[in-house]
């Protein structure tokens, strides 16, 4: 997975007649307990949000049916991985608890050396004690998010992959989605992109047009335009080129 399991856990669970729970408790070596949400794909569970490096104990509390006996509760104890090498240090200088909502802080972190490394960048998500619970390795560098649940509940992360491709990632699942600008047929894909009702993408993608100048000579401008495609990069609407819709 992306997010190589250093925040995340994944399990397995046999089971013939017992439902399987929609949250996992999940308990650190200082005693500090967590109830999370569990991703299930058949047998398969993951938990996402975890500090990385640290020794857990899951405690999973399996559902019984009608007329079944009492359901057991399983514990096992794992230990996530550690977070990238060259991924910087984090530290809290400032939590005001007064001004500040409650959750995780998502953001992407680049590398300036000594300008902005386009062949470097994460994701990542920290939470209220600035410790990571989750990132991703994007490889590239990142110019903006947004954070959106699908139909389904699971939370998605939009992005753009420097100024070339649309991506998605599902922190839960750890799929990833792309859609590059020359599919679309468009020149670039930058800064936010945005899911949009039926399962297309907004998306920012720059023009270059000719303008009128002084005596009648000719400028090269370069602009931006908003562009709704789908995954399959079929363009629908344009803010700019109409050319470009179906």
């Amino acid at each position: 997975s992306p997010s190589d399991l250093a925040c995340a856990l994944a399990f397995r669970v046999r089971h013939d007649t017992w439902t399987l729970p929609d949250r996992a408790t999940l308990t650190a070596p200082d005693g500090n307990e967590r109830s999370l949400p569990v991703h299930w794909d058949g047998e398969d569970g993951r938990v996402v949000g975890l500090h990385a490096d640290t020794a857990y104990t899951l405690t999973l509390e399996l559902g019984a049916t009608d007329g079944d006996p009492e359901p057991p509760i399983l514990e096992a104890t794992a230990t996530t991985g550690a977070l990238p090498a060259d991924l910087p240090p984090l530290a809290v200088t400032t939590h005001d608890t007064a001004s500040a909502a409650g959750g995780i802080t998502v953001f992407p972190v680049a590398r300036w050396n000594p300008f902005a490394d386009a062949g470097w960048g994460y994701l990542i998500a920290v939470d209220a004690e600035g410790e990571v619970v989750w990132y991703w390795d994007a490889s590239v560098l990142t110019l903006a998010f947004h954070v959106e649940s699908d139909d389904d509940g699971v939370p998605w992360v939009y992005t753009s992959d420097f100024v070339s491709t649309a991506v998605a990632v599902s922190p839960f699942t750890g799929e990833v989605r792309r859609l590059d600008a020359t599919t679309a047929g468009i020149d670039t894909v930058h800064h936010e992109v945005r899911p949009m009702p039926g399962g297309g993408l907004a998306v920012m993608s720059t023009e270059l047009r000719q303008v009128g100048g002084f005596d009648g000579e000719s400028l090269n401008i370069v602009g931006d335009r908003l562009i709704e495609v789908s995954w399959d990069g079929s363009v629908t609407t344009c803010t700019r080129d109409s050319t470009l819709a179906n």
